[in-house]
């Protein structure tokens, strides 16, 4: 009877034959207490096999412990293995002595079997463990050296430094001197093809002088591919350098064009164009951005003491800052003056609504400040806030606005006072829906707010009908 696992051909099994075949008189006389001892041998193994399983596979067991943790710990689980069996073999009580030297021969190639296994899970754990600190290493070789791309000192510590790791990875490794140098190669291309990247990342024109210094080194790269991009990045350079100095000189921009013709590169000289242009749109973003910040201070200034005294408010307009600012000013200190308020232009009125409902991007980079003297303070206030809306809410706004639009149309033709009204109360119902809730009102609660506008402006044609 076969009752030990045969992976090793001295794990107990030979003990039980030859108890078989000793004839004593003990195992003459009482053949079920043989039986029941060779059971309890087959419990012990069940019993091994079962905690091998445990310490091996269990979510915290051997098996789960990775790298440099796995090292020196097969003893250290085989010792509490061989605690456990030994407490289980003490419990079991044989009818003959031969039993108990069979149970620790199968305990002792049982762990001796478990043992090899570990070791070789440690081994291979290890051995991956040293290769990922390895390649980890040459990585960090490369990675310093792009951080620090501009250093040249550091460039060739971190390049000698994956030599290093190179010729110690080959003496443990064993490498023929074939492989040594192939993986040196392989090191040095990535080192300078990643350096080449980088600066190219950063539109550095190193990036075409380390190339050209470095190009021997690169194996299994795209080259053409890189020189295009290089070239690419050179005439962008050279663009960038023409446009920049052109657009110092403060030209026409006639005068500006005939100075890049003289280019005789085509490719720089339409990149020239289009950064000529681009730096034209940010100098005069920027001038509208300053002179957008003096108007609102001089306005402050004005309004604070029109406040108090409106003749001596004059006294305090920029006559720095454009006409149409000047304009704007005295034509609201005179209304001011005259009416003691400002009443809203209605043509205005609407012009600036038709900009908010036409172009929304273009209505929020808008000065108000001018249409001070067109606008009442409470629809100055009211286009403020259109300006301070965002996209989703403008969304909103205009579907509501063209609804009620819509609504209309085949009711009533509205007066120019109604069409103001009208406007108003439109966008006021948005902003009340939300102040209610603090939150986007839905579709639901909208529409019943229109229609209600639209009744009610649908009644005041019936009221004037009926008089």
């Amino acid at each position: 009877m076969q009752i030990i696992n045969s992976e090793n051909p001295n794990n107990g099994s030979f003990l039980l034959h030859k108890f078989n075949s000793d004839n004593t008189d003990n195992s003459k006389n009482n053949p079920d207490a043989q039986n029941i001892d060779k059971t309890k041998i087959l419990e012990l193994s069940n019993f091994i096999d079962t905690w091998e399983q445990e310490i091996l596979f269990a979510d915290n067991g051997f098996y789960s412990l990775k790298g440099k943790n796995v090292q020196g710990k097969s003893k250290e689980f085989i010792s509490e293995l061989e605690d456990l069996i030994n407490s289980k073999i003490d419990e079991i009580s044989f009818s003959h002595p031969i039993f108990r030297t069979v149970a620790f021969k199968v305990k002792k190639d049982k762990l001796a079997s478990i043992l090899q296994k570990m070791q070789v899970y440690e081994n291979q754990q290890l051995y991956n463990w040293q290769m990922e600190v390895f390649d980890n290493a040459l990585k960090s070789a490369i990675n310093r050296a792009v951080l620090y791309k501009n250093n040249e000192d550091i460039i060739a510590a971190s390049f000698k430094n994956g030599l290093s790791i190179i010729e110690l990875l080959a003496e443990k490794e064993q490498w023929q001197a074939k492989t040594v140098h192939a993986k040196l190669c392989d090191f040095k291309s990535q080192f300078f093809y990643s350096i080449i990247l980088s600066f190219l990342d950063d539109r550095d024109i190193n990036a075409s002088i380390y190339y050209k210094k470095y190009k021997k080194f690169l194996i299994n790269i795209d080259t053409e591919k890189l020189e295009t991009a290089l070239q690419k990045l050179e005439f962008e350079i050279i663009a960038y350098n023409w446009a920049k100095e052109v657009f110092s000189y403060n030209l026409s921009e006639d005068e500006q064009l005939k100075k890049l013709n003289d280019i005789d590169n085509e490719n720089v000289k339409t990149l020239a164009k289009h950064f000529l242009k681009d730096f034209s749109a940010l100098d005069k973003q920027e001038k509208d951005k300053q002179e957008k910040e003096k108007n609102l201070k001089n306005w402050q200034q004005i309004l604070e003491i029109a406040k108090t005294d409106v003749n001596r408010a004059e006294l305090y307009i920029d006559y720095t800052l454009k006409e149409n600012h000047i304009k704007a000013a005295n034509d609201y200190l005179k209304q001011i003056k005259k009416f003691g308020f400002i009443k809203t232009d209605t043509d205005e009125f609407f012009n600036l609504l038709s900009e908010f409902m036409d172009d929304f991007n273009a209505f929020k980079k808008k000065d108000l400040s001018f249409f001070r003297a067109c606008l009442s303070e409470s629809d100055y206030q009211f286009f403020e806030k259109l300006i301070c809306v965002d996209e989703k809410e403008y969304i909103l706004i205009y579907s509501d606005f063209k609804y009620l639009q819509d609504k209309l149309k085949n009711n009533r033709k509205l007066s120019q006072e109604e069409k103001y009204n009208f406007a108003k109360l439109t966008i006021y119902v948005y902003e009340f829906l939300k102040s209610d809730k603090n939150k986007s009102p839905n579709i639901v609660e909208r529409t019943k707010f229109l229609d209600a506008i639209c009744s009610y402006f649908v009644d005041l044609k019936k009221e004037g009908e009926n008089k």
